[in-house]
């Protein structure tokens, strides 16, 4: 440790880049890696996953104390301002809790873990010259294991749930690991989602556990077709927008969700529901129109330096007219990436 404390910030780069650890730092605008040449104002570490069924970083990283400080010492040598965001809602680990970084708490309803949420309340992100690092958790410590153990840190637990998983469990594996052999019912046809069941990719049958996989989703392929299914109630469909009469009830239920949209894309008619489910001081609906013409700068009025695709995760769910709120926003920030670079 203090080999890692001596070190000045030029230092600290080096040691990321030469044991292949740099990839694991994220950069504020456009969600890259970060540059070499980068002066971060502020570095933000996310110790807390919101999404449905997502792994629990104060579970599977419990009791890695050691190796998450040496981690933040390092990333302290780069920017002094660290910050910490940990669960509130309930006590957080002690491998986060006893760590030198700033420490935040974040409670409430999903997306409390989203990074763009704790940068809004921590330190706002309103221009494109303005860069911050985010770092997950557990790419934390696995700079922190690299550092004091002298080998590159390959170890990942991965949480395989979801309603086409036959036995959901965490599995302690290992990088590149094939995820083909995780348990799913017989006779069902699988998707598997690699991250947060709202936003995250598709992984094929070849699929293999990513750097930053945590996380797999088994889904059911819902490919049945329903006669006059328009006619249809729905009774036992969900919706977040009373769009079936089980929105009605008056008791709640779990249900078994599958990669359905239960209908086609159409124009959007309601423009303000999206900010029911949208925790940032944004507009969800003017935004997004605004990216889908490419108006740059009335989407940077709106506020497009302070959001990532995660963001709209939710907004693209409940949205009955099944408009993709993420896909202009990539788009965009990759084409603006280039002209910068």
């Amino acid at each position: 440790m203090e080999q890692i404390e001596a070190l000045d910030a030029d230092g600290a780069k080096k040691a990321l880049l030469s044991r292949g650890l740099w990839p694991f730092v994220k950069r504020r605008p456009f969600l890259k890696v970060a540059l070499v040449g980068d002066q971060p104002t502020n570095i933000f570490v996310n110790c807390l996953d919101s999404n449905p069924l997502a792994a629990d970083p104060n579970f599977y990283l419990d009791g890695r104390a050691e190796d998450f400080n040496a981690g933040i010492a390092l990333l302290a040598q780069i920017c002094p301002n660290v910050h910490v965001c940990q669960e509130g809602k309930a006590e957080p680990s002690q491998t986060f809790t006893s760590s030198k970084g700033s420490s935040h708490r974040f409670s409430g309803k999903h997306p409390r873990g989203n990074t763009s949420v704790h940068i809004e309340n921590i330190a706002p992100v309103v221009r494109q010259d303005q860069v911050v690092w985010t770092v997950r958790a557990q790419e934390v410590v696995a700079m922190g294991k690299t550092l004091l153990s002298g080998q590159f840190d390959a170890e990942r637990t991965v949480a395989w749930a979801g309603p086409a998983a036959s036995e959901a469990k965490y599995y302690r594996t290992t990088m590149g690991a094939s995820v083909a052999a995780l348990p799913v019912e017989d006779g069902v046809e699988v998707r598997r989602v690699s991250g947060s069941v709202l936003s995250g990719r598709e992984m094929d049958d070849d699929a293999f556990v990513g750097t930053f996989d945590n996380t797999v989703i088994a889904l059911k392929e819902g490919r049945e077709k329903k006669v006059l299914g328009w006619l249809d109630p729905g009774f036992g469909n969900h919706s977040l927008t009373r769009c079936y009469a089980s929105s009605f009830m008056p008791f709640s239920s779990e249900v078994a969700l599958t990669t359905t949209t239960n209908g086609e894309h159409r124009a959007i008619v309601d423009s303000e529901m999206y900010d029911k489910v949208q925790p940032l001081d944004i507009h969800t609906a003017f935004l997004f129109k605004s990216l889908l013409c490419e108006d740059i700068e009335e989407a940077e009025r709106l506020g497009l330096w302070s959001v990532a695709p995660e963001d709209f995760a939710l907004a693209t769910y409940m949205d009955p007219s099944k408009n993709d709120f993420a896909a202009p926003l990539v788009k965009v920030l990759d084409t603006l990436h280039k002209e910068e670079s």
